[in-house]
């Protein structure tokens, strides 16, 4: 049920956590956005610093994630670094609050690890694209679909930028 490395949700109960919520969302016309957030250049942090370097970093910055999210709120790993956040009940404009103190928080972070030969910290940022359930996301892979393309139009304006659809 849950990621051995982030201790988040693994792919497929993000994936379940996402279905019931949308088939309530949908149920009682009650909002719904989610997040798919991924970290910027994150293979060159394994490249430049090694794979272990990198765990601490997903370690770290699923931390990040939970401190900084609702009770109600839902995060889990998506990807090899991308996760998956899912706000019930919550607008678009719910969902960039909370997606913009995350992304204050990790730029008031610092990635440390006991595998840094530099014994430097590393600063890492992330891309993000936010999508609502809408006449437009009328099944919930149109909601990851258009969660999707906002990340990927967030990664080609210059990353370290959230995308709402």
């Amino acid at each position: 049920m849950h990621d051995e490395l982030t201790g988040g949700l693994n792919y497929r109960f993000s994936l379940e956590s996402l279905k019931k919520e949308f088939e309530r969302s949908k149920r009682y016309k009650k909002n719904l956005t989610i997040a798919i957030i991924d970290i910027d250049h994150f293979k060159n942090i394994n490249d430049a610093y090694g794979h272990l370097v990198g765990n601490d970093t997903l370690k770290a910055f699923s931390n990040i994630i939970k401190n900084n999210l609702r009770e109600v709120d839902i995060s889990g790993r998506y990807g090899g670094d991308e996760f998956v956040l899912i706000f019930p009940e919550s607008s678009a404009e719910q969902g960039m609050k909370i997606v913009t103190r995350i992304k204050t928080a990790l730029s008031e972070s610092k990635i440390t690890s006991a595998f840094l030969i530099s014994k430097k910290d590393i600063s890492v940022t992330f891309s993000a694209g936010l999508a609502s359930f809408s006449a437009h996301n009328k099944t919930m892979n149109n909601l990851i679909d258009t969660a999707d393309k906002a990340l990927y139009q967030a990664k080609n304006e210059g990353r370290n930028k959230i995308v709402a659809y």
